[in-house]
């Protein structure tokens, strides 16, 4: 089955769960506009009982997914996402070395719990307007503009979210997003294997609601 719901005001989850549900579909791809929408949807699943092999959402990565569903309707969802925690990208900030896990520490340090994506994502737009700023010698929108524009795979802007270069219409080049799953109740990154230390094994079939 395929299904679209609106972009604003959509509350009918149990019926769409439902639909779901009499459609005995194995696997579950929910284009999720946020987390939010994610909570929805995993709880009206587990609500109506629906029992699939696989859930994959776009959104779920972040601390209130796992707050809004709770341990067991959240284990084994697979999200794709910009960011984790354990994937160690290497960044800069004020001239000196600053990868994932330095950010990681700063996070737990300043605020007294673990990072998610949603901070992860400003944190590394600061970290290249930083780089910009230096590289240029300027604030200057334009020349920041040029310096970003002129990175290379050998000498790219690297932020907690990985090293950037950019295309001609300013869409970062050869950046892929990186897949997680929770399981037990933590988010466990799980793909690309082989890349970077720190993936786990694939969770299947996802555990009953």
């Amino acid at each position: 089955m395929q299904e679209k719901w609106p972009e604003e005001g959509f509350n009918d989850w149990l019926n769409l769960a439902n639909s779901i549900k009499r459609s005995g579909a194995e696997m579950i791809v929910g284009l999720t506009a946020s987390a939010e929408e994610a909570v929805q949807l995993t709880r009206a699943l587990k609500t109506v009982g629906a029992t699939p092999k696989l859930v994959y959402l776009s959104q779920g990565a972040q601390t209130e997914f796992i707050e809004g569903v709770g341990k067991e309707a959240a284990d084994g969802v697979l999200i794709h996402t910009t960011w984790h925690k354990d994937v160690p990208f290497d960044g800069t900030l004020a001239g000196k070395p600053f990868n994932n896990a330095d950010f990681v520490n700063a996070f737990e340090a300043a605020y007294g719990v673990e990072p998610d994506e949603d901070s992860a994502i400003p944190f590394a737009v600061c970290q290249g307007i930083e780089q910009a700023i230096t590289g240029a010698n300027s604030t200057d929108n334009a020349k920041m503009g040029e310096w970003l524009h002129a990175r290379t795979k050998d000498d790219p802007a690297r932020t907690v979210l990985g090293r950037f270069t950019w295309d001609e219409r300013g869409l970062a080049k050869d950046k892929e997003h990186i897949m997680t799953q929770w399981q037990d109740g933590q988010l466990k990154f799980v793909y690309p294997k082989g890349e970077f230390e720190g993936v786990v094994p694939f969770s299947y079939p996802k555990a009953g609601f």
